[in-house]
């Protein structure tokens, strides 16, 4: 559960500070953090918070984020 809901946002720049602040993030402001993090050229740290968000997405069989956080995985390599 985010520490605030500031925290809990699907926006990259919020997540970003979020992560910069050590504030914890659920799955979905990760997936955000993770693309901020590509578009910074931050590949393994995009990475560990992808996969942190994929536990999630994948116990709930959301599978259209999971194929969506999976090409951005596969986009950082």
């Amino acid at each position: 559960m985010p520490a605030c809901a500031v925290c809990a946002t699907e926006n990259p720049d919020v997540a970003r500070f979020c992560l910069a602040c050590g504030a914890p993030l659920s799955a979905e402001p990760r997936r955000a953090a993770a693309r901020a993090l590509v578009e910074e050229g931050r590949r393994a740290e995009a990475d560990v918070q992808l996969q942190r968000g994929l536990a999630f997405f994948r116990a709930v069989g959301a599978t259209q984020v999971v194929l969506q956080a999976e090409a951005l995985l596969a986009a950082a390599s």
